[in-house]
């Protein structure tokens, strides 16, 4: 089985603790089929049924402003 991947991923941090997470990510499987013993490997290659090719994941973080070592903000 041969894979390829690639990822980004992108992080901001703002002020009073809010932080934006995202992770991009392509995928590729191929796989060899068994067949003819006398043919080439690369000639019984496909492209895996299961493969995700794209995927997109994000999370949001907030820190609450309270608690050892916080100061509540002022309003």
């Amino acid at each position: 089985m041969i894979y390829h991947s690639g990822t980004v991923k992108l992080e901001k941090r703002y002020s009073y603790g809010l932080t934006l997470l995202a992770f991009f990510t392509y995928r590729r499987a191929s796989k060899n089929s068994p067949g003819n013993l006398y043919q080439p490997n690369q000639l019984m290659r496909a492209v895996t049924g299961l493969t995700q090719k794209y995927r997109f994941v994000s999370s949001m973080l907030y820190e609450l402003p309270f608690g050892k070592g916080k100061t509540l903000p002022e309003p």
